[in-house]
């Protein structure tokens, strides 16, 4: 997966999207997940919304947002999450991360032989870098604090939202290559 030209493609798109009047508060998962969609289609053989991550006929209902496969035959599982934080917004920071965790523990039932992938846009006032020489808010610490060395990186850029405090969004990508084991978090 070209992470970079995904980021890129988000970023782009949320600024387009920004551009319309939206009337919603916050940028919707769904917009997130399209414009992902959009860029994997040519790379993958197959791409899949919301494919069960076992039989419906076996009663199994969790869903993943996009399912890939290779020409090899590799499949790569995504479950994606955006995350906001600046004034003006009701941040609740422990949810949040607790609705990662729950995408976190549904890649964990994965074959190993799969690649699990993990992305989180996060919608601020400013660029994460320009937080360094202030202390951080809560939320960027826990995606910091968030399987650290799976985190493969991150890339933003400018947007504006509404009239709201929102100016930046970043994409970043944990990601679990074939192979290595993803333990499932410590659910508290």
């Amino acid at each position: 997966m070209n992470f970079k030209r995904v980021a890129n493609g988000i970023i782009k798109d949320l600024r387009a999207v920004s551009e319309s009047d939206p009337n919603e508060r916050l940028p919707k998962e769904e917009q997130i997940r399209c414009q992902i969609y959009s860029k994997l289609i040519s790379e993958y053989q197959i791409v899949s919304v919301e494919k069960g991550y076992g039989s419906i006929d076996h009663g199994k209902k969790k869903e993943c947002d996009l399912w890939c496969r290779d020409s090899d035959g590799i499949e790569t599982w995504i479950e994606i999450k955006r995350c906001w934080y600046g004034r003006g917004f009701n941040v609740k920071a422990p949810d949040q991360v607790k609705g990662w965790k729950k995408d976190i523990e549904k890649l964990s039932s994965c074959p190993l032989n799969s690649n699990r992938v993990f992305v989180l846009v996060a919608l601020s006032e400013m660029s994460p870098d320009k937080y360094k020489a202030k202390k951080p808010p809560q939320m960027l610490s826990e995606i910091g604090d968030f399987y650290p060395d799976r985190l493969w990186g991150s890339k933003g850029g400018a947007f504006s939202w509404r009239t709201s405090s929102l100016g930046h969004a970043e994409a970043y990508f944990w990601v679990w290559s074939k192979g290595i084991r993803l333990s499932p978090p410590q659910m508290g």
